[in-house]
């Protein structure tokens, strides 16, 4: 049986509820994740999601699941020179501003006072840095000299993954960006947290996809350029994430360590909207392959997806999935992402 056939086999037979989406027309997907936000026109105020930020942010909607995928890696071109310093925008009370360092929040946890004195935070200050690259990227760094081997989560937009910080306590990273006015929040597991600010207008002239779940899924975002089948050219995937540096065709990054303990793990697929050479279709689908550790279990996802001179929009997922006899099968999850219409430029 082709791949397609097992596709559509599966697809058919079992069926899933996909939450409501919604359209932000003022504010952050990440304000609705964590903040009181008000629901857009016609939507009732139960499908947003109310609370406040987390002071260990924690995925609320998604469950815990072991394992993990492989994480794909930036070409080494879109590495800033190491001599160059990351220009870094600071908030201030008047908004975005030039400034020559992030802002760091939170402290270090609490130790006993008969201990020996442990280093503090000007002694270990916690800072994160961005800079923006080609694409909508943003070389993201976290130094964090007192927490090696630590787990961070990144937050951005509503898109969050986690990582863990190398023996010096460091943290260096590609992402994608979400906002023209890109902020970003690193949170690490009993330690202090760092934000970073950076001006990415490049955003604006982009249309990108996100997918993002915790655990061993089987969750994986396909795209198909201008018609193309499944292991063409055309078909950008964890598998062929393609190179950014091209310019006139997508690209997909992949986020999260896989190797943590129900890590929170994403996938970002970018097409350069603005730059399209001719005008056609970019189907995007999100499938998940049944496997030992998810057959017969609920999965939950979610998507974003921003588009040029259009609000961000996201869905959440509660996928059943097939008993363990179909182990080796994919079931095709239609509707979590829009398809792309491009025209000639």
């Amino acid at each position: 049986m082709s791949r397609i056939r097992k596709l559509a086999v599966v697809a058919g037979t079992f069926s899933f509820a996909l939450g409501i989406g919604f359209v932000m027309q003022n504010g952050d997907v990440l304000a609705a994740r964590f903040g009181p936000v008000a629901a857009p026109a016609g939507q009732p105020a139960a499908a947003m999601h109310p609370g406040v930020l987390p002071r260990e942010p924690g995925p609320a909607v998604l469950p815990a699941l072991p394992g993990g995928l492989r994480v794909g890696h930036m070409p080494a071109a879109f590495a800033p020179p190491p001599e160059t310093p990351a220009p870094v925008l600071a908030l201030s009370p008047d908004g975005p501003t030039a400034g020559p360092l992030p802002v760091a929040f939170g402290t270090g946890p609490e130790t006993d006072a008969t201990a020996p004195a442990a280093a503090t935070e000007d002694d270990c200050p916690t800072a994160m840095t961005a800079q923006a690259l080609p694409a909508g990227l943003v070389d993201l760094r976290l130094s964090a000299p007192c927490a090696p081997l630590a787990r961070v989560t990144f937050l951005h937009r509503g898109m969050m993954f986690t990582e863990l910080t190398d023996a010096g306590g460091e943290v260096a990273l590609t992402v994608p960006a979400l906002a023209a006015n890109a902020v970003f929040l690193a949170e690490i597991d009993g330690g202090a947290g760092a934000m970073a600010v950076v001006a990415i207008p490049e955003v604006d002239r982009l249309d990108r996809a996100v997918l993002q779940w915790q655990g061993a899924t089987g969750l994986a975002l396909h795209a198909l350029e201008y018609g193309a089948d499944y292991g063409s050219a055309g078909h950008v995937w964890a598998g062929a994430p393609h190179d950014p540096a091209t310019g006139e065709t997508g690209f997909l990054i992949e986020l999260g360590d896989p190797g943590l303990p129900e890590p929170l793990l994403a996938q970002v697929y970018t097409f350069p909207h603005a730059q399209a050479s001719r005008a056609g279709e970019v189907a995007l689908d999100v499938e998940a392959e049944v496997t030992d550790t998810n057959c017969g279990r609920e999965l939950a996802a979610q998507s974003l997806q921003i588009a040029p001179g259009a609000a961000m929009v996201a869905h959440d997922l509660l996928l059943p999935m097939p008993g363990c006899e179909a182990v080796g099968d994919l079931v095709l999850v239609p509707g979590m992402l829009a398809d792309l219409h491009l025209a000639a430029n």
